[in-house]
């Protein structure tokens, strides 16, 4: 488990502590996360220890690490929960502007209708209620975007308004 402030776990996994790089490689990796943890409202102290954060701020601050970790491949399982609405327009600004590969695993239909291009379900079995079948729905963006016969994914939020 990750007890330690969560930029310095970044640049040691992705290798950008080589003191070689002239720090730079660090100092943007702590840049990017940086914007991620003020954009997601997480926790911006580094002496804090992560045990020490609610569940939510938590999550947020394990999220703004993926975020700013700039990954070829992300894999996301619910990025949705404990996030405001300012957090769910920064996470669904990231994801679109992505250039790494995504599978994202929600129930936000509405961030599915913002970010996806394919999307896939399973139905569970009705007796044992395990995932028996798959179904990939391709092309979602032109069924769920407004803009979708212009070939260009939608830049604004189909997301319903929320109060702050």
């Amino acid at each position: 488990m990750l007890h330690g402030p969560p930029v310095l776990y970044i640049a040691q996994r992705k290798g950008d502590a080589d003191p070689a790089g002239g720090g730079a490689r660090v100092a943007d990796a702590e840049r990017r996360v940086l914007i991620a943890l003020e954009s997601l409202d997480a926790e911006t102290n580094s002496d804090r220890l992560l045990d020490t954060l609610s569940v939510g701020q938590r999550y947020r601050v394990r999220l703004a690490c993926l975020l700013g970790a700039d990954d070829d491949f992300l894999l996301l399982d619910e990025p949705t929960n404990h996030l405001d609405r300012s957090s769910l327009e920064f996470l669904t600004a990231q994801l679109q502007e992505r250039q790494g590969g995504v599978v994202v695993v929600t129930h936000d239909r509405a961030l599915l209708s913002d970010i996806a291009e394919t999307i896939g379900t399973s139905t569970p079995h009705p007796m044992t209620g395990s995932a028996c079948t798959a179904t990939v729905i391709p092309d979602i963006a032109k069924v769920a975007s407004p803009n979708a016969h212009s070939g260009n994914k939608s830049t604004t939020s189909n997301r319903p308004s929320m109060p702050d």
